[in-house]
């Protein structure tokens, strides 16, 4: 064995939470006129991304366009969601769920922010779940 195939070996990196599939191979459609790929999921909505607080980074950026659904209950570890805070719309990873006398929360954190959101997103606070992003 190569020394950097042991050294490879060695290295394992952590299993991180993935976001939840929502778009399924069934919803990429072949154009009638054969030039290019659609996708095609009811509900879903495509907004480009124009704030840059680079809280999304490398995922997300100002340019991209982000592809959501209305929130339906149903969030899992790893999604990225769309919540109300204030009067601000933040688009944040869950991170952990909880429950306490007030029932679930959800801890979020922006992938490229050092610490996780000093906030507990209830699920009247959320409004979407982001589906993709196209770069």
């Amino acid at each position: 064995m190569r020394w950097w195939d042991w050294l490879l070996a060695q290295i394992k990196t952590k299993e991180r939470a993935s976001p939840q599939a929502r778009i399924g191979i069934h919803n990429v459609k072949l154009n009638p006129m054969g030039k290019g790929l659609y996708i095609e999921v009811h509900g879903m909505i495509a907004e480009e991304l124009k704030i840059n607080t680079n809280s999304m980074d490398p995922l997300m950026d100002v340019g991209h366009v982000i592809l959501f659904k209305k929130f339906n209950n149903d969030i899992n570890v790893g999604d990225v969601i769309i919540f109300k805070h204030n009067k601000y719309e933040i688009v944040h990873r869950v991170i952990k769920i909880d429950q306490d006398k007030k029932g679930t929360f959800y801890r979020t954190k922006g992938d490229n922010n050092l610490g996780t959101d000093n906030v507990k997103v209830r699920p009247w606070d959320v409004k979407y779940i982001v589906v993709g992003v196209l770069w």
